[in-house]
């Protein structure tokens, strides 16, 4: 994987949107990334993610952690 700057630009982004949303320094928030692998998926996802609203953004990047807690169920 070889993260164009917009898409390093945009998980940059997004880590300081998802430890708004929950109340986490932005350290912690990027280790929750990192455990749950959303900095690939936000990579791979970069074309249809970027154009939707922040919230929409969240609520994405939250359901593919669901599906990853899931799978370590599984």
């Amino acid at each position: 994987m070889n993260p164009s700057e917009n898409e390093i630009l945009f998980v940059a982004f997004c880590v300081e949107m998802y430890a708004r949303r929950h109340a986490l320094a932005g350290a912690d928030a990027m280790r929750v990334f990192s455990d749950y692998g959303v900095c690939e998926f936000l990579v791979e996802s970069y074309d249809p993610l970027h154009s939707l609203d922040r919230e929409a953004i969240l609520d994405e990047i939250e359901v593919f952690m669901k599906g990853v807690d899931s799978e370590a169920c599984s």
